[in-house]
């Protein structure tokens, strides 16, 4: 597994592992538990693909299952727990996977006593057209020079 971490749902640590391909695992005792299941093991048998659980090599492995099947379980799940697990699901574990360097940035930046908002993306730079011929000038007129000091 690439790294493991614990999320909070409504008081309840769920340990939710990533593979190296990127893949969410759940821990599936506390996804059943979180949607009401009384009893884990058939509910995963009951509604999960088996291709997408895993069992830990620790001592006393742990099943673990990949996001369908966390979805799986949630629609055969109340509506209303099914929409708590969704939001948990969205809102705290989805949201903390984005690589928020990937997310445009807004920058100010001044150049020749001219404020300019520069956009950083991708791990490039990014300036407005009107912004760069402000600065630098157009074809049909030479840049402006700075004031003498």
């Amino acid at each position: 597994m690439k790294y493991a971490r614990s999320f909070d749902f409504e008081g309840q640590q769920v340990a939710v592992r990533a593979g190296t391909d990127g893949r969410l695992w759940f821990c599936a005792q506390a996804i059943c538990s979180a949607l009401r299941f009384s009893d884990s093991q058939a509910a995963m048998l009951n509604h999960c693909r088996p291709s997408g659980i895993l069992f830990g090599n620790e001592s006393a492995p742990q099943a673990m299952i990949d996001l369908r099947n966390v979805l799986q379980l949630s629609h055969h799940s109340s509506p209303s727990h099914a929409a708590q697990v969704y939001d948990w699901l969205c809102n705290c574990v989805l949201a903390s996977q984005l690589d928020h360097t990937s997310k445009p940035q807004l920058h100010q930046l001044m150049a020749n006593d001219q404020q300019l908002q520069v956009l950083r993306w991708q791990g490039s730079w990014w300036l407005a057209m009107q912004d760069a011929v402000g600065l630098f000038g157009s074809a049909d007129e030479p840049p402006p020079r700075p004031a003498p000091s």
